[in-house]
């Protein structure tokens, strides 16, 4: 659903990809480790393309990075400059941050961006103001029904943690603002803490979340 999105934005030139065969230049920045489900919709993104009239084989070229850290990610965004691409699809938060701190002034078509506006990406979704344009899944403000959820589910809980990646406070700092706003009788009876994962937890893993290293007492 997210890659088609990007796909639908990219899509609008289709029509013409046709009637004018210049050789047309396509960055894909991944902010996100190469995995296996990555790479279906990264295919999906190049096979519906091609359904629209644009062919690897003849009037376009794909070029795809892979990252898995803000430093990683900020070196494969120069990359994708250097290409010298017509547009850039970027895949998450990160990657659209990384090409505006390079001050890419080309197009960017972000997928999987969480509140581009909160996030300082674009000005607002009616006015964007800049060369960036795409598709969300939620906003910030989904935080708060989260812990609405856990005490719907298990309302003896009186704490809750929210994991982030210390070298992105903007999305810890906005969160929690949105966690506070809980309406009385719900969340507002929950501590909510900072808790700081500065390496990636694989999935399935069974590491335990003991009280302590929550901040809980």
């Amino acid at each position: 659903m997210r890659t088609l999105a990007g796909v639908g934005s990219l899509a609008v030139c289709g029509s013409r990809g046709r009637a004018d065969e210049r050789v047309r230049r396509v960055g894909v920045l991944n902010g996100v480790v190469r995995h296996s489900e990555g790479e279906v919709l990264v295919a999906l993104f190049r096979d519906t393309l091609a359904n629209l009239g644009w062919s690897e084989e003849a009037n376009l070229r794909i070029e795809v990075h892979w990252s898995g850290d803000p430093e990683s990610t900020l070196r494969a965004a120069r990359k994708v400059l250097d290409w010298k691409p017509d547009v850039v699809l970027a895949r998450n938060t990160i990657s659209v941050e990384k090409l505006v701190s390079l001050n890419a002034e080309l197009p960017i078509v972000f997928v999987s961006v969480f509140d581009p506006v909160a996030s300082g990406l674009i000005d607002n979704v009616v006015h964007r103001g800049k060369n960036i344009t795409g598709f969300t899944t939620h906003d910030y403000g989904m935080a708060v029904k989260w812990v609405e959820l856990l005490k719907r589910i298990a309302p003896g809980i009186n704490g809750a943690a929210l994991m982030f990646n210390p070298r992105l406070p903007r999305t810890l700092r906005v969160s929690m603002k949105s966690c506070s706003r809980a309406p009385q009788g719900r969340s507002a009876s929950t501590q909510q803490r900072k808790w700081p994962v500065p390496s990636p937890i694989s999935r399935g893993s069974s590491q335990p979340l003991a009280r302590r290293d929550m901040g809980f007492a």
